[in-house]
């Protein structure tokens, strides 16, 4: 239940799950998303550990390709999940063997690079907090020229915290720079894989046409590693929801130290009041959505006018205990 308000919530087009624990024959739908899932069963005692899962909307093109030779399906990948792999360069404190081995695969591929949120995405109550904290769940990309956003959010009860991961797809047909937001680690990236433009010779002209070319790689790399500026802001939620959405994520918090029984109860009973409070708001607000899609346009300025009148239940007596005709 939970992981499926988020996803709709956030309304992702991936959603990838890993640590799933699912026996085989337990696919837990989600309505328009289709699900990929490798279960891992231990034998010979019969039980689940690990597991992955796919979530991918469905009104998208896709297909299951198998893990072996992946790398040569293709110049552009992206390869992302919980990785346990630590690494300084990529803002932990500390490194294991598994972010070693990381960066040196990364630094034999030239347009490859690692790809992670700068707050931790995992969180280790066995210790004191923030110490042995890490950021283990980040992404790879190979030939991806995209301009990018990854955060994390803290939600869902697990000690590793949701990661979200945004490909601004559209972002090189921008061309005004004043609108822009420049990711310059993306900017580099793109400036450094294009051509150096060398003049043949020495001779002015020549020198005016390499000069030519800097500035346009220069113009092109900077609107390819930028996004939108402004944007829509987006519908708040009400104050009181979002009072209890702030509690939530405090509670959350301390329960992740310290594993308090009672901590999860309360954090069990306020993320059902936000869910249920959710789903009333999104259903009162889609209701209202689809009565102004069938009322016809001209009538919109009376419907609000007659909606500001309050009528009773009966209609109000007039002189001689008369009934008067009331607006339906």
């Amino acid at each position: 239940m939970k992981l499926r308000d988020f996803v709709l919530e956030q309304n992702l087009d991936l959603f990838l799950v890993q640590e799933t624990k699912l026996e085989p024959g337990q696919d837990p739908l989600i309505a328009n998303y289709h699900l990929y899932k490798d279960d891992r069963v231990i034998f010979p005692r019969i039980r689940t550990a690990g597991g992955t899962a796919i979530y991918c909307k469905s009104n998208f093109v896709h297909s299951r390709a198998p893990l072996p030779g992946i790398q040569e399906r293709g110049n552009n990948l992206i390869i992302a999940g919980d990785l346990n792999a630590a690494h300084k360069t990529w803002n932990n404190t500390r490194s294991n063997n598994f972010g070693f081995r990381l960066q040196r695969i990364i630094q034999n591929y030239p347009n490859a690079r690692i790809v992670a949120p700068h707050t931790p995405t995992h969180i280790n109550s066995r210790s004191r907090p923030g110490v042995r904290d890490s950021i283990i769940d980040l992404a790879v990309f190979k030939n991806i020229p995209f301009n990018y956003d990854i955060r994390v959010i803290d939600d869902l009860c697990s000690d590793h915290l949701p990661v979200i991961l945004t490909l601004y797809t559209n972002s090189d047909t921008m061309k005004i720079p004043a609108q822009l937001s420049t990711n310059w680690e993306n900017f580099r990236f793109l400036l450094k894989n294009k051509p150096l433009p060398i003049p043949a010779s020495p001779s002015n002209e020549h020198l005016d046409i390499a000069i030519g070319r800097l500035g346009e790689n220069i113009s092109e790399a900077l609107v390819a590693a930028s996004k939108p500026k402004f944007k829509t802001a987006p519908i708040k939620l009400p104050p009181d929801i979002r009072s209890k959405i702030r509690h939530r994520n405090r509670v959350r918090r301390f329960w992740q130290r310290s594993r308090d029984p009672s901590l999860k109860n309360e954090l069990r009973t306020i993320s059902n009041e936000i869910a249920s409070d959710i789903r009333h708001l999104s259903r009162a607000r889609w209701e209202k959505t689809q009565l102004r899609s069938y009322l016809p346009k001209q009538s919109l300025f009376e419907t609000y006018l007659l909606s500001q009148e309050t009528f009773s239940s009966h209609p109000p007596k007039g002189h001689y205990w008369q009934y008067r005709s009331c607006p339906v």
